[in-house]
């Protein structure tokens, strides 16, 4: 493991997994094990039917194609809880279709997250009435009756917590719909992670960033407008200003008159950022700019505001060395 994995907390971690921990298999190849990252070795296995391994599927990184037919990957080590998940996936069609798809469930009994059919959304579980529960994707938090996924092969890090957690009984599994073998996922899984405690919100921010850099999932502020992923140095220099026309007559008065209203803009600088960092921040400005609007929150205040931007320049970068890179770009408020 290197930097990007001293984000993940480790306490109360209950699994970890990602499919580029898969070895000896080829692109387009069977998966019959995922490896366990934490330290419970609850292993993913699969014996027949098998999803398959994909490489360069998001960011370079490889992911575990399900056809809708194929059996899911399975813990069976045994009943315990979790109360925050995280998995980073992406459905292929428009909708779940005729059947549900099971993204995170256990073999038999709780379902967590599965996609209910002919909707764009996760079903209704009325978790709310066991705790305080909370669904979000990429941070944006849905009612539970509205649980909003991202369709059309779009990649997002689904998130859930729930203060009395999920009992997994015998283990858990991805990719079906507990024991119901029509319920089986159609898309790509790039990963998951638990805990059996709710990550505080400096925590979430970690995984978020960890996220951001190992896949290049970002978050949103609303439903597909996203969230510049990381904080520039403390003394980003925003500056006020707005357009105006001005004009002095013969007699020398002064004449002006304003074209729109007061917007920040600046240069926003990065200092000593891993290039993983430096890659994910040139593919959100690939995907934004020149007209695209985003989110820029600015957390040199408190509490943190969010500017709706768009990028005014190119991204500008430089190694200070081969693991410290600094980089800066030009936002302009919408």
């Amino acid at each position: 493991m290197g930097d990007l994995e001293t984000l993940i907390p480790r306490t109360n971690l209950q699994f970890w997994h990602e499919a580029e921990d898969i070895t000896g298999v080829l692109h387009g190849g069977n998966v019959t094990a995922v490896p366990d990252r934490s330290s419970n070795a609850r292993n993913l296995a699969c014996a027949s039917t098998h999803p398959l391994y994909h490489t360069n599927v998001r960011a370079g990184r490889p992911g575990v194609y399900f056809n809708g037919a194929k059996n899911p990957l399975v813990n069976s080590g045994g009943s315990f809880s979790i109360k925050h998940l995280f998995v980073a996936a992406a459905f292929d069609d428009a909708d779940f279709g005729a059947n549900y798809q099971g993204l995170f469930t256990d073999p038999t009994t709780i379902a967590v997250l599965v996609g209910k059919n002919g909707t764009t959304r996760f079903e209704d579980f009325d978790f709310e009435a066991a705790g305080t529960y909370r669904y979000a994707r990429g941070n944006y938090a849905y009612a539970e009756n509205d649980a909003q996924a991202a369709m059309n092969g779009k990649f997002a890090v689904y998130e859930v917590s729930l203060s009395s957690g999920w009992g997994l009984i015998g283990g858990f599994q991805v990719g079906q719909d507990r024991n119901t073998s029509a319920r089986k996922m159609k898309g790509y899984w790039l990963g998951h992670m638990g805990w059996s405690d709710v990550q505080g919100d400096s925590a979430r921010q970690d995984i978020y960033d960890y996220f951001a850099m190992k896949f290049q999932t970002w978050r949103e502020v609303s439903p597909a407008v996203y969230t510049f992923p990381f904080q520039p140095d403390i003394n980003r220099p925003l500056a006020a200003d707005k357009r105006v026309l001005t004009s002095t007559a013969v007699s020398g008065a002064f004449k002006g008159r304003t074209k729109g209203t007061r917007k920040l803009g600046g240069e926003l600088q990065f200092t000593g950022r891993w290039p993983e960092e430096h890659d994910a921040a040139l593919q959100f400005w690939e995907e934004h700019y020149p007209g695209v609007e985003f989110n820029y929150e600015d957390k040199a205040v408190s509490p943190a505001r969010n500017i709706t931007s768009r990028f005014i320049s190119g991204i500008t970068a430089q190694n200070a060395d081969y693991r410290d890179m600094n980089y800066s770009f030009q936002l302009l408020e919408v």
